[in-house]
């Protein structure tokens, strides 16, 4: 078994590699032992053997509290790095299998990394709150008796994303506790505060299940450029800023194809 540790934007993402020598080991083993060895992350990833001979891989993602994520897009561009390092020369797009469907990951350059994804239909959520206006948008009144308005999206794991002029000084980390006790995320949610800059270009901050506020998010980006769309802020191609970087974002709804495009470093391995 190998484990090493890559980022992406900030980003903490651990990977894990087995190999078909190694002996069994249950998740929660894995999670055990990264806690022994104080390694710090926001997801970590479970690279299994290749499930055919195309070079066509499958993943399970976890989040630091053990529990388990259907997607994580950062995640996929440190895994292209990773690929792209033991491969030497990946030139051609490979199919990760996840749980919800599948990632096309390739190298753009010798920087930048490529996730493609053919979304799953869209959850509409259970027992949802009445909608507040034209733009599909919710409204759920939290335990302070205060109230949001949000879209929801699906990715494969669920994102309400809110859009804000001062995502610097919403209450994030309160509004995102606050939204995994609701009954209407019985599963937890995904939170994104987006601030539109113009129809290219937005900066967000993100709340992730399982884990709290992090540095960027993929799979929420994915989340806040659709809901950008829908509702008439956002062109089909964006960059989305993190506070360590950026990722583009380019959504096809012609054929529910979505595009991440950034970079991923890597931090070193942790134990082999």
């Amino acid at each position: 078994m190998k484990i090493n540790k890559y980022s992406a934007l900030g980003n903490d993402i651990v990977l894990v590699e087995f190999s078909k020598n190694d002996l069994i080991i249950d998740n929660s083993a894995i999670h055990e032992l990264l806690i022994q060895k104080n390694i710090k992350y926001d997801q970590w990833i479970l690279i299994k053997e290749l499930i055919d001979n195309q070079n066509h891989f499958e993943v399970t993602i976890f989040n630091q509290d053990g529990s388990t994520a259907e997607n994580c897009m950062n995640g996929a561009l440190c895994l292209t790095k990773h690929l792209e390092n033991t491969f030497k020369n990946l030139n051609e797009e490979l199919s990760i299998k996840t749980v919800f469907g599948q990632w096309m990951i390739k190298p753009v350059n010798e920087e930048k990394y490529s996730v493609r994804m053919k979304l799953p239909r869209n959850k509409i959520l259970d027992n949802a709150p009445k909608e507040t206006n034209n733009l599909g948008q919710y409204r759920v009144t939290l335990s302070n008796n205060n109230s949001i308005d949000f879209s929801f999206i699906n990715i494969g794991n669920p994102h309400a994303v809110i859009f804000s002029e001062d995502i610097a000084s919403d209450p994030l980390i309160l509004w995102g506790d606050d939204l995994q006790q609701s009954k209407y995320f019985p599963n937890g949610v995904n939170l994104s505060l987006a601030s539109i800059k113009n129809k290219e270009a937005m900066h967000m901050r993100i709340y992730e299940r399982g884990v709290g506020e992090t540095m960027a998010c993929g799979s929420g980006a994915c989340a806040a450029v659709m809901a950008g769309i829908e509702q008439g802020y956002l062109n089909h191609k964006v960059s989305v800023i993190f506070k360590n970087g950026t990722l583009n974002v380019s959504y096809n709804q012609s054929n529910n194809i979505i595009e991440v495009i950034g970079s991923a470093n890597y931090l070193g391995e942790i134990y082999t």
